[in-house]
């Protein structure tokens, strides 16, 4: 079977089976999958690993658990950066000097806490870690094709961090389907149960083969490609960054803890050098309604939902603020909601509520699950005011929010209940079977904070059409405005449109829906 139809299969398989967990779809991409945290228990009972002083590890979501178990075991990480694409390709995350060790080893916080260093200063390494796509229980692996862990593989190789000795390994989903199955990666073994699935740990013993920049070049039909810097459209600095740049896309860990839009917006240089200056979100002013930390927080079921506290560990991908969230189990209510008091927090002030939503199967359909926010002048009173319902794809991490903005100050002031209330999309009334598990609802004044929330389930929803996101094309800058296109992994591509306003701000058109970002009308 040819490479990209084992790619099709995999991605293919774990889509439909549901046992792919976020970032979706798991297309295009490593594919996260249940049983990360397993397999890097796995891994770390392995003597390369567990005793390794440094380790260069791939950025995919599936080996986030053996990056955080790592850098717990003081072991020095080495992650490249997306596409090698930079003079100082490499981060360099050293434990002694990590403040959050949850928090280091994620995509978007890596450039936070690491050491950006070239390829000369990476120390000899007792072990590689790359991503698979299929993996054969002999250890031949398949990636997802663009051929960069071989590239890194053969840079470290020529420059002696790495050689016969250096280990490389690999998790992957093991399949075991029906009598008969052909799944690329069997291994009866490894589950049990028809059709199960679930991540495990291997020695790539196959992969060195491709290990140095000649082999590279014989396997690829020519010399290994060289990296050139892209040309920077007319005008200088690009307006836009890339969804990468702002956070909003591939998101490695459910989502959670990405850094906000609006600090990779002004990271990127959005509008020229100064960046959005005063757009950045002042999360200070921000209402906590719900962080769960140290109990329910207020919240209680509107009807018979059962609710529980969820930790890290057990559902990571929705837990992403702290350490533990609210699990709310409708067990089959028509029309499942939570509440709390408000307690005196104004939302006539504050009327930006947002919260994270992650919702799991729902039993009897695959449509979205759709999410509101609701406020009453009691816990069994009528209702005052309600949001447009925000869809979330089930068993994906979502965000929801609510601009109340214009709603009627003295409505919001009456508001004494805050409920937020869910359904499946294509049908409000069915019994809702599946858990849904909700964290960080909080209530701001800040305008930029519900916008950077509305651009994140933008694009999130254009992926869902579109496939993941590939790169951002310039096609024109004049002064402070800028129009291009992003580009999607199934060949779309969606117009945006930048521009700086006179209040020192940023409004930027995406696919014909505007985001306003800083200034003083922010």
């Amino acid at each position: 079977m040819a490479k990209e139809a084992i790619r099709q299969q995999v991605w293919d398989d774990l889509a439909d089976s549901g046992e792919a967990r976020f970032p979706f779809p798991p297309h295009d991409r490593i594919p996260n999958v249940a049983g990360a945290e397993t397999a890097a228990d796995r891994a770390m009972g392995t003597p390369e690993l567990a005793g390794a002083d440094a380790v260069k590890a791939n950025p995919d979501a599936p080996q986030l658990p053996l990056r955080r178990r790592l850098l717990r075991a003081g072991t020095t990480l080495y992650v490249a950066a997306p596409r090698l694409a930079d003079e100082a390709p490499f981060l360099e995350l050293d434990p002694d000097a990590v403040t959050d060790l949850d928090a280091a080893p994620t995509v978007s916080h890596m450039d936070d806490h690491g050491r950006r260093v070239g390829p000369e200063a990476v120390p000899p390494l007792d072990a590689i870690v790359v991503g698979s796509v299929a993996v054969t229980v002999e250890g031949v692996r398949v990636g997802k094709g663009e051929g960069f862990s071989d590239l890194e593989f053969a840079i470290l190789w020529e420059l002696g961090a790495a050689d016969e000795a250096t280990s490389p390994s690999t998790s992957s989903a093991r399949r075991r389907g029906p009598s008969g199955s052909t799944s690329p990666v069997r291994n009866p073994r490894a589950s049990t149960g028809t059709g199960s699935t679930r991540s495990a740990w291997m020695r790539s013993r196959c992969w060195p083969a491709c290990g140095t920049i000649e082999r590279v070049a014989d396997s690829r039909g020519g010399a290994p490609p060289t990296r050139q810097k892209a040309p920077e459209p007319a005008g200088g600095t690009p307006l836009t960054p890339s969804p990468d740049a702002c956070g909003m896309v591939d998101d490695d860990d459910g989502g959670s803890t990405r850094r906000s839009l609006l600090s990779g917006l002004a990271g990127a240089a959005l509008l020229g050098a100064g960046g959005v200056g005063g757009a950045v979100p002042d999360t200070s002013a921000a209402t906590a309604l719900g962080t769960f930390e140290d109990g329910l927080d207020g919240w209680r079921a509107a009807g018979g939902e059962r609710l529980s506290r969820v930790g890290r560990r057990d559902w990571p991908p929705a837990v992403t603020l702290g350490e533990v969230a609210l699990c709310v189990d409708p067990d089959g209510s028509a029309a499942p909601a939570v509440r709390r008091p408000l307690d005196g927090v104004g939302l006539d002030s504050a009327p930006f509520v947002v919260a994270d939503a992650t919702p799991g199967v729902v039993d009897g359909t695959d449509a979205p699950v759709a999410f509101a926010f609701r406020v009453r002048d009691g816990l069994d009173a009528a209702i005052l005011a309600a949001s447009e319902p925000v869809t979330v794809r089930q068993a994906a991490p979502g965000r929801i929010y609510w601009d109340a903005s214009d709603i009627a100050a003295t409505t919001l002031a009456g508001a004494a209940v805050l409920e937020i209330a869910w359904w499946p999309e294509d049908a409000a009334d069915r019994p809702y079977r599946g858990e849904v598990v909700l964290d960080n609802v909080r209530a701001t004044p800040d305008r930029t904070a519900l916008e950077a929330v509305r651009f994140r389930v933008a694009v999130r929803h254009l992926e869902a059409d579109h496939g993941s996101y590939r790169r951002t094309t310039v096609e024109a800058r004049d002064g402070d405005r800028e129009r291009g296109r992003f580009v999607f992994a199934g060949g779309a591509t969606v117009p945006y449109r930048a521009r700086r306003t006179a209040d020192g701000g940023c409004r930027i058109t995406l696919d014909g829906d505007h985001y306003r970002f800083g200034g003083e009308s922010a």
